[in-house]
């Protein structure tokens, strides 16, 4: 979990920084965190998502 909510935490960072309008990427890294999260452990798929910030 901790892994999850830090890298949340760094693409929100990224994401609200002044001069970083690309949401295209922002959006691509959090759907690849969480996919590989919910590979590493299935069970708890949708934990990721809501730690990630979704």
């Amino acid at each position: 979990m901790p892994l999850a909510l830090s890298l949340g935490l760094m693409i929100a960072l990224v994401d609200t920084s002044p001069c970083w309008d690309d949401t295209g990427i922002s959006a691509t890294a959090a759907f690849t965190s969480c996919g590989i999260l919910g590979a590493i452990h299935p069970a708890g798929a949708w934990q990721w998502s809501l730690a990630t910030g979704f």
